[in-house]
Protein backbone atom coordinates (compact mmCIF):
# COMPACT_ATOMS: atom_id res chain seq x y z
CA UNK A 1 0.00 0.00 0.00
CA UNK A 2 1.34 3.45 -0.99
CA UNK A 3 1.07 6.13 1.66
CA UNK A 4 1.52 9.65 0.38
CA UNK A 5 3.48 12.14 2.46
CA UNK A 6 1.22 14.75 4.02
CA UNK A 7 1.25 18.15 2.37
CA UNK A 8 1.25 21.28 4.45
CA UNK A 9 0.17 24.81 3.58
CA UNK A 10 1.39 27.63 5.82
CA UNK A 11 0.72 31.35 6.05
CA UNK A 12 3.00 34.23 7.02
CA UNK A 13 3.80 37.83 6.22
CA UNK A 14 6.79 38.86 4.08
CA UNK A 15 9.27 39.30 6.94
CA UNK A 16 12.33 37.22 6.08
CA UNK A 17 12.42 35.54 9.51
CA UNK A 18 8.78 34.44 9.13
CA UNK A 19 9.35 33.07 5.63
CA UNK A 20 12.52 31.25 6.73
CA UNK A 21 10.63 29.73 9.66
CA UNK A 22 7.96 28.34 7.31
CA UNK A 23 10.61 27.01 4.93
CA UNK A 24 12.20 25.05 7.78
CA UNK A 25 9.00 23.05 8.38
CA UNK A 26 8.57 19.56 6.92
CA UNK A 27 6.30 18.68 4.00
CA UNK A 28 5.47 22.28 3.11
CA UNK A 29 3.90 22.42 -0.33
CA UNK A 30 2.34 25.89 -0.18
CA UNK A 31 3.04 29.20 1.55
CA UNK A 32 0.43 31.93 1.55
CA UNK A 33 1.97 35.36 1.95
CA UNK A 34 -0.51 37.51 3.85
CA UNK A 35 0.10 41.03 2.61
CA UNK A 36 -0.28 44.30 4.48
CA UNK A 37 -1.13 47.78 3.25
CA UNK A 38 2.34 48.86 2.09
CA UNK A 39 3.67 45.53 0.81
CA UNK A 40 2.86 46.28 -2.84
CA UNK A 41 4.82 49.53 -3.10
CA UNK A 42 8.46 50.69 -3.03
CA UNK A 43 11.03 48.68 -1.10
CA UNK A 44 8.38 46.37 0.34
CA UNK A 45 7.32 45.42 -3.20
CA UNK A 46 10.89 44.42 -4.04
CA UNK A 47 11.07 42.51 -0.74
CA UNK A 48 7.87 40.67 -1.68
CA UNK A 49 9.31 39.66 -5.05
CA UNK A 50 12.45 38.43 -3.31
CA UNK A 51 10.36 36.30 -0.91
CA UNK A 52 8.39 34.78 -3.78
CA UNK A 53 11.63 33.81 -5.53
CA UNK A 54 13.07 32.37 -2.30
CA UNK A 55 10.00 30.20 -1.72
CA UNK A 56 9.78 29.04 -5.33
CA UNK A 57 13.49 28.12 -5.34
CA UNK A 58 12.59 25.55 -2.68
CA UNK A 59 9.93 24.06 -4.98
CA UNK A 60 7.07 25.40 -2.87
CA UNK A 61 3.93 26.98 -4.34
CA UNK A 62 3.04 30.57 -3.41
CA UNK A 63 -0.34 32.22 -2.90
CA UNK A 64 -0.55 35.99 -2.35
CA UNK A 65 -3.26 37.18 0.06
CA UNK A 66 -4.67 40.61 -0.80
CA UNK A 67 -4.20 43.25 1.95
CA UNK A 68 -7.22 43.50 4.23
CA UNK A 69 -7.24 47.24 4.90
CA UNK A 70 -6.02 50.69 4.10
CA UNK A 71 -5.54 53.24 6.90
CA UNK A 72 -7.26 50.84 9.34
CA UNK A 73 -10.40 50.64 7.15
CA UNK A 74 -11.35 47.08 6.21
CA UNK A 75 -11.82 46.69 2.46
CA UNK A 76 -14.99 45.64 0.67
CA UNK A 77 -15.49 44.86 -3.01
CA UNK A 78 -18.70 46.94 -2.95
CA UNK A 79 -16.93 50.23 -2.17
CA UNK A 80 -17.49 52.80 -4.94
CA UNK A 81 -16.04 56.24 -5.64
CA UNK A 82 -13.70 56.42 -2.66
CA UNK A 83 -10.03 55.96 -1.79
CA UNK A 84 -10.77 52.43 -0.52
CA UNK A 85 -12.09 51.42 -3.94
CA UNK A 86 -9.06 53.01 -5.64
CA UNK A 87 -6.71 51.11 -3.33
CA UNK A 88 -8.64 47.84 -3.75
CA UNK A 89 -8.51 48.04 -7.54
CA UNK A 90 -4.90 49.24 -7.73
CA UNK A 91 -3.60 46.55 -5.41
CA UNK A 92 -5.63 43.86 -7.17
CA UNK A 93 -4.09 44.93 -10.50
CA UNK A 94 -0.59 44.86 -8.98
CA UNK A 95 -1.23 41.41 -7.52
CA UNK A 96 -2.47 40.05 -10.84
CA UNK A 97 0.68 41.38 -12.54
CA UNK A 98 2.82 39.66 -9.89
CA UNK A 99 0.82 36.48 -10.34
CA UNK A 100 1.53 36.47 -14.04
CA UNK A 101 5.22 37.25 -13.53
CA UNK A 102 5.72 34.42 -11.01
CA UNK A 103 2.96 32.02 -12.18
CA UNK A 104 1.11 32.19 -8.86
CA UNK A 105 -2.40 33.13 -7.70
CA UNK A 106 -3.90 35.66 -5.32
CA UNK A 107 -6.65 35.29 -2.74
CA UNK A 108 -9.10 38.17 -2.50
CA UNK A 109 -12.14 38.46 -0.23
CA UNK A 110 -15.40 40.14 -1.21
CA UNK A 111 -15.26 41.76 2.19
CA UNK A 112 -12.88 41.73 5.10
CA UNK A 113 -15.65 42.48 7.60
CA UNK A 114 -17.41 45.42 9.09
CA UNK A 115 -15.47 48.49 10.21
CA UNK A 116 -17.41 48.76 13.45
CA UNK A 117 -16.52 46.20 16.13
CA UNK A 118 -20.03 46.34 17.59
CA UNK A 119 -21.64 45.23 14.32
CA UNK A 120 -18.94 42.93 13.00
CA UNK A 121 -20.72 39.64 13.71
CA UNK A 122 -24.26 40.87 14.33
CA UNK A 123 -25.21 42.62 11.12
CA UNK A 124 -26.19 40.52 8.13
CA UNK A 125 -25.89 42.29 4.78
CA UNK A 126 -29.10 42.56 2.78
CA UNK A 127 -29.59 40.24 -0.17
CA UNK A 128 -29.34 43.28 -2.43
CA UNK A 129 -25.90 44.17 -1.01
CA UNK A 130 -24.70 40.58 -1.44
CA UNK A 131 -25.97 40.37 -5.03
CA UNK A 132 -24.32 43.71 -5.88
CA UNK A 133 -21.09 42.55 -4.24
CA UNK A 134 -21.05 39.33 -6.24
CA UNK A 135 -21.76 41.28 -9.44
CA UNK A 136 -18.88 43.65 -8.63
CA UNK A 137 -16.61 40.70 -7.86
CA UNK A 138 -17.39 39.17 -11.26
CA UNK A 139 -16.84 42.53 -12.96
CA UNK A 140 -13.40 42.87 -11.37
CA UNK A 141 -12.54 39.27 -12.17
CA UNK A 142 -13.46 39.69 -15.83
CA UNK A 143 -11.82 43.11 -16.30
CA UNK A 144 -8.50 42.65 -14.48
CA UNK A 145 -8.37 39.14 -12.97
CA UNK A 146 -6.79 37.26 -15.90
CA UNK A 147 -7.72 33.96 -14.20
CA UNK A 148 -5.34 34.66 -11.30
CA UNK A 149 -7.81 35.51 -8.51
CA UNK A 150 -9.24 33.04 -6.02
CA UNK A 151 -12.25 34.72 -4.41
CA UNK A 152 -12.54 33.54 -0.82
CA UNK A 153 -15.30 33.85 1.72
CA UNK A 154 -14.58 35.03 5.25
CA UNK A 155 -16.03 35.15 8.74
CA UNK A 156 -17.67 38.57 8.56
CA UNK A 157 -19.24 40.95 6.07
CA UNK A 158 -20.44 40.20 2.55
CA UNK A 159 -19.64 36.64 1.55
CA UNK A 160 -19.14 35.42 5.13
CA UNK A 161 -19.21 31.65 5.54
CA UNK A 162 -21.82 31.64 8.31
CA UNK A 163 -25.43 31.36 7.18
CA UNK A 164 -24.49 30.34 3.63
CA UNK A 165 -28.07 29.45 2.79
CA UNK A 166 -29.20 33.04 3.40
CA UNK A 167 -29.65 33.77 -0.33
CA UNK A 168 -31.66 30.58 -0.86
CA UNK A 169 -34.58 31.88 1.20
Amino acid sequence: MFIQEPKLGLKCNIQLSHVQNRLEQENVSLIELHLEEGDLFGEKYEELKSRIRLIQEKGIRVILHHPMRIHQVLLNVAYRNCKEEDYFLLTTRILVELCEEFDVYTVVHMSYGENSESTRMERKPSKDVIVKSVARMLEIDESIGKGRIYWENGIAGNGAYHDDDYLAD
